[in-house]
């Protein structure tokens, strides 16, 4: 199924990139290529040897980026996060373009939009200078950049597979200190679930790691009972053929 928007969130070790990296050995025969944005630097040479026999239909694009901590603090020092994110950008169109890629995979979506975020903070400095924040209008262009890339890769008939990190929720406590809740949600681009044909989370359970579906086009609604973590089950859902109970 072509020209569809999936995203995947979770802690590390929940297997969100090895998920997309197993779809490869689904693709159809005139799409059979994938590539694979690795912003993060989380797909490792151990995880693409379980795909050895599909290696060559993998693109690996990696870039002389931090860790997501730091991003920041490169930002600050080199002052060119906003080219690099135009150099992903033009790296995700020419992906695009190629009639022969049936999937596109931006591992971390995350860090994706935390490099748009910085380029539209350089660009506030040149213009204002020694601005540290973005106001709240000035975040219309990034998700206009964002947006834009999420779309272009669907009109164009690819499988766009986000993985997004894991953030902590925090609450008000005593004496102005927040507290941790205990409970996570996606952190990336907030507008994600709205362009999204199937959205979902992976959880390290006692049975296994398994898919928690949260938002979908499709027949299923949000349930509350997991589903095996395998490309198989992803293809289900986006045809709405999974027969989990509703919650």
């Amino acid at each position: 199924m072509p020209g569809r928007i999936i995203s995947c969130w979770g802690k590390q070790k929940t297997g969100k990139s090895y998920l997309g990296l197993s779809a490869i050995e689904t693709l159809p025969a005139e799409t059979p290529a994938m590539v694979v944005f690795n912003l993060d630097k989380g797909i490792t040479e151990d995880q693409l040897q379980h795909f050895e026999k599909h290696i060559k239909k993998i693109k690996l694009y990696d870039y002389d980026l931090p860790g997501t901590d730091a991003l920041g603090t490169f930002a600050n020092e080199k002052g060119d996060a906003g080219a690099v994110f135009d150099q992903i950008c033009r790296d995700f169109k020419k992906a695009c373009d190629n009639p022969k890629v049936g999937q596109i995979q931006l591992d971390t979506s995350s860090v994706f939009y935390q490099l748009a975020c910085l380029k539209q903070l350089e660009i506030v400095r040149q213009a204002r200078g020694g601005e540290t924040q973005l106001h709240p209008t000035e975040y219309r262009q990034i998700n206009m950049w964002i947006r834009g890339a999420y779309n272009y890769a669907r009109d164009k008939g690819k499988t766009l597979y986000l993985t997004s990190h894991a953030r902590e929720i925090y609450a008000a406590g005593d004496k102005g200190m927040d507290i941790a809740t205990g409970e996570f949600e996606r952190d990336s681009w907030s507008h994600t679930g709205a362009e999204c044909n199937l959205e979902f989370k992976l959880l390290r359970t006692a049975a296994g790691i398994k898919m928690y579906v949260e938002a979908s086009r499709y027949v299923l609604m949000p349930t509350t009972n997991g589903l095996a973590s395998t490309w198989d089950t992803v293809e289900e859902l986006c045809r709405g053929l999974h027969k989990a109970k509703q919650s």
